[in-house]
C-alpha cells in the first residue's frame, strides 16, 4: 500500500519478537453445514495447526439417523484433544453465523458456567470455553476467504464450489466435503500467518493479542506513530468505575417564550467540561472521604443526592 513519507515518519526497522513457540498455540479451524428442515446442522469440523502436525478433518455420516448427535461427538472429540494447552482457535467469520451455531453445540456439551463469551452489536469477537480461546479472523482480516486467499497466498486458495449442491454432495461424496473443509482451512492458515509475520516483522505487534482490525490500528498508530504522552491507562476496575459517571444529562421538555429578543440556546454540558483539566495519573481508590476536603477534591466520587421534596426546578 503506497503511503506519503512525510506524513509517515517514525516507521523503523525494529526487532523481530515474533516466537514459533506463539505461533504453536495457534489452530486454525471450520466447520460446514447444510439445511436440515429449513434449520443449519453442522456435519462436518476440522482443525489443524501451523506445521501440521496436529489436524484432523471429521464429516457426520450420511447415512446416519442422529446428525446432530454424531456432530457433538465429533465436536467434543476434537475440542477435548487441544483443551489442554490454552491453545486459540481461529474460524473466519466466527463473529457472526459460525459463532452462534457453535455457540448452541458448545451449550449441549460443556456446562453453562464453563462458555463464556464477548458479544457486542449482535457480533461474537471471542468465545472461551475451559482452555481454549475461540476467535474471529475477519474482524482483523474483513475480507472473504476467497479473496484473501487470491491476494496473498501462494500454496492454497479458496476452491469454487457452489455451495448450494452441499448436500447432494455430502450424501453421494462424503469425502469431499472433506477435502473441500480442509482446503479452506489451510486458506485461512496461510493467510493469517502471512498477516501475523508481517505485522510483527514490521511493527513488532502480536495480531493474536487484538479482537479486531479497529484495535489493532489504534494500537499500531499508537505504538510506532503518536510521540505524545497519552492519559493513562487505568485498569478495568477503576475504568467501570469511572465509567459509572458517564450518563447522559436529565432531559426535560420546554416550550419557551420570549417577547421583542433572541433566544440561544449555549447551554451545553460536553464542551464546557472538556474544557477543564481531568486527571492524567493513575487513580487510587479510597473510602474515607472525610479525609479529603470535598471543596478541593480532584477526581471522581461516587455520591447519593437526595434532593428536597418541594423543589421549584429539577436537579
Amino acid at each position: 500500500m503506497p503511503y506519503n513519507h512525510n506524513t509517515i515518519k517514525k516507521l523503523l526497522p525494529k526487532t523481530h519478537k515474533f516466537t514459533s513457540i506463539y505461533e504453536n498455540r495457534v489452530f486454525y479451524a471450520d466447520m460446514e453445514t447444510i439445511l436440515i428442515n429449513d434449520v443449519h446442522q453442522p456435519i462436518a469440523f476440522g482443525y489443524c495447526n501451523i506445521n501440521g502436525t496436529i489436524s484432523d478433518v471429521f464429516v457426520v455420516n450420511p447415512k446416519s439417523s442422529q446428525i446432530k448427535e454424531d456432530f457433538l461427538i465429533i465436536l467434543s472429540k476434537c475440542l477435548g484433544s487441544l483443551k489442554k494447552d490454552n491453545y486459540i482457535i481461529y474460524f473466519h467469520n466466527l463473529s457472526g453465523f459460525d459463532g452462534f451455531l457453535l455457540l448452541k453445540n458448545l451449550y449441549n456439551l460443556f456446562p453453562a458456567d464453563e462458555v463464556t463469551f464477548i458479544e457486542k452489536d449482535n457480533k461474537i469477537y471471542e468465545i472461551r470455553c475451559k482452555n481454549l480461546l475461540l476467535k474471529d479472523s475477519y474482524l482483523l482480516l474483513p475480507k472473504s476467504l476467497k479473496k484473501l486467499s487470491q491476494i496473498t497466498n501462494i500454496y492454497y486458495t479458496k476452491s469454487n464450489f457452489k455451495y448450494e449442491n452441499i448436500s447432494s454432495i455430502w450424501f453421494k461424496k462424503p469425502f469431499l466435503i472433506k477435502v473441500l473443509l480442509k482446503n479452506d482451512i489451510l486458506c485461512l492458515l496461510e493467510t493469517f500467518t502471512l498477516f501475523a509475520r508481517t505485522f510483527s516483522r514490521n511493527f513488532n505487534i502480536n495480531i493474536y493479542d487484538f479482537l479486531s482490525l479497529s484495535s489493532l490500528s489504534l494500537n499500531l498508530y499508537l505504538d510506532n506513530f503518536y510521540e505524545k504522552p497519552l492519559i493513562v491507562k487505568n485498569n478495568i476496575y477503576i475504568d467501570r468505575f469511572i465509567r459509572k459517571s458517564y450518563l447522559g444529562g436529565a432531559a426535560e421538555l420546554f416550550k419557551p417564550y420570549l417577547k421583542n429578543g433572541y433566544h440561544y440556546d449555549a447551554n451545553s454540558l460536553y464542551p464546557s467540561m472538556m474544557v477543564l483539566d481531568m486527571p492524567l495519573s493513575i487513580c487510587n481508590f479510597s473510602k474515607d472521604i472525610k479525609r479529603n476536603n470535598i471543596l478541593n477534591f480532584f477526581g471522581f466520587l461516587d455520591v447519593t443526592i437526595i434532593t428536597p421534596r418541594k423543589i421549584s426546578n429539577p436537579f
